[in-house]
């Protein structure tokens, strides 16, 4: 019995939005509100406002599971755990189409087998 072939394709886009850009995405201002943690990346399915203007969005842009994206302005470390929480968000929603645009299970599970893995290879 043959196992059909499955191919996924998934970039990190770390060019196009500041952690204030990707804040305005989420919560709609570049600052966070107060208690809530600041937004370093996003995956997200479908069209998201970019910009607001007295709470009102506008500048929309149409998002893919394909693409992920990593505040541009994050320390190089910071960028390397986020683009690993990220790629957990695609690889769980496009697997599991019910979490879609969820803070899934699946990106903090990469992330722990990821720093796990590195303290165990790294000795």
């Amino acid at each position: 019995m043959s196992v059909p072939e499955f191919q996924i394709q998934i970039t990190n886009d770390v060019n196009s939005f500041t952690v204030a850009d990707l804040n305005t995405i989420y919560y709609g201002r570049p600052t966070p509100p107060a208690g809530t943690p600041e937004v370093q990346g996003i995956t997200r399915q479908g069209s998201l406002a970019t910009k607001y203007f007295l709470g009102i969005g506008y500048g929309y842009k149409t998002f893919s599971l394909s693409t992920n994206y990593s505040g541009s302005d994050l320390a190089p470390s910071d960028m390397l755990a986020t683009q690993i929480h990220e790629l957990g968000h695609s690889l769980g929603q496009t697997l599991h189409p019910e979490l879609l645009n969820t803070e899934d299970k699946y990106a903090g599970q990469l992330g722990d087998c990821f720093n796990h893995e590195m303290v165990c290879c790294s000795k």
